[in-house]
């Protein structure tokens, strides 16, 4: 497959071509037009491993300014101050570890751009799941505007936010197995039109591409994913359709992550044009605090 295009469904962004990493220029004049192509991305090539040179990363960097209490991805965090420790940024042996070690990983990079305390940044939101923790990363990139009026990078991306997830009881509870695709569903769009309750379609219309990739898999899987966590804090996901060099397509690949504050599931399931088959693995996890490192 190593000529093939990916592609996400419909709706998430269109044809995004794996190894595509050019820059990626905004051409709209007005921050509220300015978009991005979407691409295929991989956490190891398009997430930077360690914070800025220089920056100190730590718990309490992340806490202090709000009298114990930050605001993370609209979730809000508390520390008690005893329990404030300060966090090295990760070491190559340990990002050579979590490599090693990792079970799903997942990145997915915002076509609209923020204002971060006064800059126009592009953001990305990357997360891999080990057995043992998940850590979620988000990475920002400065964008200046051209005397044209256009946008373009302003310098590299940056580590912003990172947070790790430890495992309670020190490893996940993984399973495999291969599931029967549902006969009624639409594999590439991951959309069939089934009912949902009122719950779920709240969640789907606040993650609509998370909800599209797991949509996809089969029934038992979405079941038991949602199941575990019912109203998420946190969901990303991706759906990927492999084409061959005509275009027809040859196999799927969904990656999600759902959780809250207190549990998470990782789910990633696979399957073959000529296939009636997924192949799935989905690890649950009970979740300790996070630590927080903070550029």
């Amino acid at each position: 497959m190593s000529n093939h295009l990916e592609r996400r469904a419909p709706g998430t962004g269109g044809i995004a071509r794996k190894g595509n990493h050019t820059v990626d220029a905004g051409q709209a004049t007005e921050i509220s037009e300015l978009t991005f192509e979407g691409r295929v991305l991989e956490h190891s090539a398009d997430m930077p491993k360690a914070f800025r040179p220089g920056a100190k990363a730590s718990t309490q960097m992340a806490l202090q300014k709000g009298n114990g209490q930050a605001n993370v991805g609209g979730e809000v965090v508390r520390a008690d101050a005893s329990s404030i420790t300060s966090l090295a940024p990760q070491d190559e042996a340990s990002v050579r570890r979590i490599e090693r070690d990792e079970i799903a990983s997942c990145v997915n990079q915002l076509d609209k751009p923020r204002n971060s305390s006064g800059r126009v940044v592009q953001r990305r939101i990357g997360w891999r799941a080990t057995p043992d923790r998940i850590i979620i990363t988000v990475a920002e990139r400065e964008l200046r505007k051209n005397p044209t009026g256009t946008y373009s990078p302003a310098g590299p991306w940056l580590i912003e936010l990172r947070r790790t997830f430890k495992e309670v009881s020190g490893k996940a509870a993984k399973r495999t197995g291969s599931v029967t695709a549902d006969s009624n569903r639409v594999t590439s769009s991951g959309n069939d039109g089934e009912s949902t309750s009122g719950t779920e379609r709240t969640v789907s219309e606040k993650f609509p591409d998370a909800s599209r990739a797991l949509g996809a898999l089969p029934a038992a899987v979405r079941s038991s994913a949602i199941a575990r966590v019912p109203a998420p804090s946190q969901f990303e996901g991706e759906l990927l359709e492999y084409s061959d060099s005509t275009g027809r397509s040859t196999s799927w690949k969904v990656t999600v992550l759902r959780m809250d504050s207190q549990r998470a599931v990782v789910v990633t399931g696979s399957k073959e044009a000529n296939s009636n088959t997924w192949s799935v693995m989905q690890a649950s996890y009970n979740l300790m605090e996070p630590e927080l490192e903070q550029g």
